[in-house]
């Protein structure tokens, strides 16, 4: 722990922040905040994060899906799921991408550790 570099794909700039803060308290350097799907490739592709946490829900022409699908098949790096709503048919589809995890928002001190310390582990 503390070399890992983490990119955090959220829109909504207070969540991004919380989740920020939370992973600095755990001894997590973040690498950066994405905003929409465009800077998120972009920025994966600059900093080659070791794990990515990723809004389900984003503005533009691909959703958090997508996004996770297309680092991953480029850089094969873990992908943690946010989500205001965890329901069964939005777990269903989100598999197909295979997920380190996924952490419902607003996000606990807790839970953001063991998913981020699980996925980093296993990669």
């Amino acid at each position: 722990m503390g070399n890992e570099k983490i990119l955090i794909v959220e829109a909504e700039a207070l969540c991004a922040n919380d989740i920020r803060h939370k992973l600095n308290d755990l001894g997590y350097p973040i690498t950066d905040v994405a905003r929409t799907s465009k800077e998120a490739i972009r920025k994966t592709e600059e900093i080659h994060p070791d794990l990515v946490l990723v809004d389900m829900i984003l503005q533009g022409k691909m959703n958090g899906f997508k996004i996770a699908e297309k680092i991953q098949s480029k850089y094969e790096v873990p992908i943690i799921y946010l989500t205001d709503n965890f329901d069964q048919s939005t777990h269903i589809d989100s598999l197909e991408s295979k997920p380190f995890g996924f952490l419902i928002k607003p996000v606990n001190d807790h839970e953001l550790s063991s998913a981020v310390e699980t996925a980093l582990f296993t990669r």
